[in-house]
């Protein structure tokens, strides 16, 4: 998640993203969709070259970590 916050706004290639954490390409999108299924905002698309593309926003980590604060408190 590090390395797309780091290229916000730009989007981030699945196969740069293996390369830097030094990982396979299929870990990497195996990873994407947990993280993604956890609830966190991840775009995963197709580019015009026909690569998977990663993106996340900036805004929506910190509205996450306020939900799970609010949760915190009601529990």
């Amino acid at each position: 998640m590090n390395e797309t916050y780091r290229v916000y706004p730009r989007s981030l290639t699945v196969k740069i993203l293996a390369k830097n954490l030094k990982i396979r390409e299929k870990s990497v999108l195996s990873a994407l969709r947990k993280i993604s299924s956890y609830g966190v905002p991840i775009e995963i698309k197709i580019n015009k070259n026909g690569e998977k593309e990663v993106k996340s926003s900036l805004k929506e980590p910190i509205s996450l970590s306020r939900k799970k604060k609010l949760l915190q408190k009601k529990c």
